[in-house]
This record gives C-alpha cells, structure tokens and sequence, in this order.
C-alpha cells in the first residue's frame, strides 16, 4: 500500500496508520482544521480523527438520545421481575 494519504473527498482523507504516526502533527492539524483523517490498516478504516468540536457534537447528541430514552421508560413504569422471568421462561 502506498503511503500516500488517499484523498476521499474534499473534507476526507485515508491515511496507513504507519504513515500517520510518522507525520502524526500533519494530521492532527488538517483534523483540527475540520478535514476528516481516516486512519486504515490493511486498506481497512479502523480509526478516525475529527476537530474536537465534531466529536463533542456527536457525544452531546448521544447523550441526549439516551437521557431521552431513561425518561420515556421512566415514564412507561417497571416491570416486576417475576414477570419478566415469567416472560422470558416461555
């Protein structure tokens, strides 16, 4: 493989994860800078590095999806566990 960063896009970048670790402040920087460096390993994409501000947005979104979910099956009650055991022995 060659260790030429292949360009997927004009925000995207996949680059050996060989090559990255030599050139680890490059990418970094283009993260920063909003590109998305896709780490690969054997021509597979194993990793990703994106601007703080990305990886902040998703985790603040999945946080919220989930505190959404708690508060709907707060809402919808519990469930004895005997019925459950009762449920799942059928």
């Amino acid at each position: 493989m060659s260790s030429e960063p292949l360009v997927s896009g004009d925000d995207a970048v996949e680059i050996d994860v060989s090559t990255a670790h030599a050139h680890l402040p490059d990418y970094v920087e283009l993260a920063q800078d909003g590109r998305f460096i896709y780490l690969t390993h054997c021509g597979r994409r194993v990793a990703a590095m994106v601007a703080p501000e990305i990886a902040e947005h998703w985790e603040a979104a999945e946080d919220a999806y989930w505190a959404r979910r708690a508060t709907e099956a707060e809402k919808s009650g519990t469930v004895p566990w005997e019925d459950v055991a009762a449920a799942l022995e059928r």
